[in-house]
């Protein structure tokens, strides 16, 4: 690594990457339970598989920035909580599913307040897969009638279609071409997300969504924790001990 890349990386982790030094904080307590803590089952399974889909150093993070800031009710262990809220994500696992590990009733309520809390701004990403060209007029006027009238045919990119016996000139086949080198990019990039991230593949079934906000806010916490690892990988990002305590056995925030 040249001295420049050292440079601007130290730049990067004095400005947004301090988190590599962080503690684990106290955890807020809100709620008074009246049960024993208890551990979720099976969590040395799930710890392993955040490992290998996702690795110490995101999850880290996602302990100590995103999950820690409020309490949650139900008597488990606080950081396994947050474990089974990733685990959710990898897994693809239904709700209902998660209660292998879980009393339904009690993920579900974590579950609820997590995403609730609003933590991040969902309005931060839209996606949209599968814009077919024909398809597009009508996911406009499906927007009209829920009330969005700033959605328009310029909102969308799409290939220039050939005119019946006309050809299409240089500048239009240009065009096309870096279009689909484009989409290409995108669909790799879906594909990555769907192999790390279950939730979001829909290779299986339909992917079911019944609240749009939780799902771009789901969508957006996913491409955050991948964008880290990405990035811990290409420049050997330190993994340090602090950042491997949570899969320790029966390991709490203070």
């Amino acid at each position: 690594m040249d001295n420049i890349t050292r440079t601007e990386l130290s730049k990067i982790n004095n400005k947004y990457w301090q988190f590599l030094d962080y503690n684990y904080p106290t955890k807020i307590s809100e709620y008074k339970h009246r049960e024993e803590i208890k551990n979720i089952n099976n969590i040395q399974k799930i710890k392993q598989e955040l490992v290998e889909k996702l690795g110490y150093t995101p999850v880290f993070f996602f302990l100590v920035v995103i999950f820690i800031r409020y309490d949650y009710k139900c008597p488990y262990v606080f950081l396994e909580k947050g474990l089974c809220i990733l685990y959710h994500l990898i897994s693809g696992n239904s709700i209902r599913d998660m209660n292998d590990y879980i009393p339904f009733t009690s993920f579900y309520a974590i579950y609820k307040e997590f995403w609730e809390k609003n933590k991040l701004n969902e309005n931060d990403c839209i996606a949209f897969d599968g814009g077919y060209y024909y398809y597009i007029e009508k996911f406009i006027e499906n927007c009209e009638k829920k009330g969005n009238d700033k959605i328009n045919i310029n909102n969308f990119m799409f290939p220039i279609r050939k005119t019946k016996n006309i050809e299409l000139n240089d500048k239009e086949k240009l065009y096309n071409e870096t279009f689909g080198s484009f989409r290409s990019k995108i669909e790799s990039c879906f594909g990555y997300l769907g192999n790390k991230f279950k939730r979001f593949n829909n290779n299986e079934g339909s992917v079911k969504v019944t609240d749009l906000k939780i799902y771009n806010l789901q969508l957006k916490l996913s491409l955050l924790l991948i964008n880290i690892g990405k990035f811990c990988n290409y420049y050997n990002v330190e993994v340090k001990p602090n950042h491997i305590l949570w899969i320790n056995e029966n390991f709490d925030y203070p």
